[in-house]
């Protein structure tokens, strides 16, 4: 596997560990409510791509080309202004570009926060 984006070194704290290593990605913000449905979800908002129950939150989807880059299931990245989330989803075929789309707890949520650019940041390793 090539893993197409460069490593950094940070100081950073997420979920009580401490890690030094992340990757910083230019990506499209979008949300989605998975209890809501019919807003960037699939027919059933109930499991994801990857086989897990989707939670407000903390769950995200990431576009195909993320995918093709190395990151996978289980990848926590940062988002400013929203927080640490974790990777557990996959977008549609549709979606192109480097995107992340970010559960939320009710759709009304999902529409005022939006569509945006921002850096993501991806951690990479412990200490």
């Amino acid at each position: 596997m090539v893993v197409l984006f460069s490593i950094n070194l940070l100081q950073v704290n997420c979920y009580g560990k401490n890690y030094k290593h992340y990757a910083k990605l230019n990506v499209v913000i979008t949300f989605y409510s998975p209890k809501d449905g019919n807003i960037n979800c699939d027919s059933d908002c109930s499991q994801t791509a990857f086989g897990k129950i989707p939670k407000s939150n903390r769950t995200v989807a990431i576009s195909r080309s993320l995918l093709q880059k190395g990151i996978k299931s289980g990848t926590t990245i940062y988002i400013p202004k929203i927080g640490y989330r974790v990777v557990e989803d996959l977008m549609g075929k549709s979606v192109k570009g480097h995107a992340v789309d970010v559960s939320v707890d009710s759709k009304e949520k999902a529409f005022r926060l939006g569509k945006y650019n921002e850096s993501i940041y991806l951690i990479i390793s412990e200490n």
